[in-house]
């Protein structure tokens, strides 16, 4: 998108994965890319980004400080911020097109999914309304989100009927 729209830098905020991704088509596009991510990351996929051309922006915090300096930095230079954004769940949706595509619309019961903040079962979700109301699957099928004990910041909220609290990871998964 940031290509489509004549921007010659993007940044964005991430843990590792996103920046990664972004830093990887940057460098393919001939695109200038920043990553905002925070100094405790893991080292491994700091290095990996900065491998890809990317400048790293090392910030005191969690993935939500890296997020707000990263818009910052967007705004300030007017550059293209990518992330947890609109464009992002745009493309996110393809994947449920090609399982369903894949099962021959015979669309599951159920739907399992991984959530951290819920962008990629949100994704799903828009995916699924739009081929129902393309009539191209005749039944929405359950989305069920899953999130590990030890950070389950939305299961909690759900519970507790409440707004949703940021929680310190403490799983494997970096």
């Amino acid at each position: 998108k940031a290509k489509e729209l004549h921007f010659k830098e993007v940044c964005c905020a991430s843990t590792g994965n996103m920046g990664l991704s972004i830093a990887t088509y940057a460098k393919k596009e001939k695109i200038k890319c920043t990553v905002f991510i925070s100094k405790d990351a893991n080292a491994e996929k700091i290095e990996k980004i900065r491998k890809q051309g990317a400048i790293i922006r090392e910030v005191n915090g969690d993935f939500n400080s890296a997020l707000n300096a990263a818009e910052k930095f967007a705004v300030k230079n007017r550059i293209f911020v990518c992330g947890d954004y609109h464009f992002r769940k745009e493309g996110q949706k393809s994947m449920i097109f090609e399982i369903i595509d894949q099962m021959a619309y015979d669309v599951p019961d159920y739907i399992f999914v991984q959530v951290g903040n819920a962008t990629l079962i949100s994704a799903i979700y828009k995916g699924l309304r739009e081929y129902k109301l393309l009539n191209l699957i005749g039944k929405f099928p359950k989305l069920v989100a899953i999130q590990s004990k030890s950070c389950d910041p939305l299961v909690t909220a759900y519970k507790n009927k409440s707004k949703i609290e940021y929680q310190q990871p403490s799983t494997m998964a970096d």
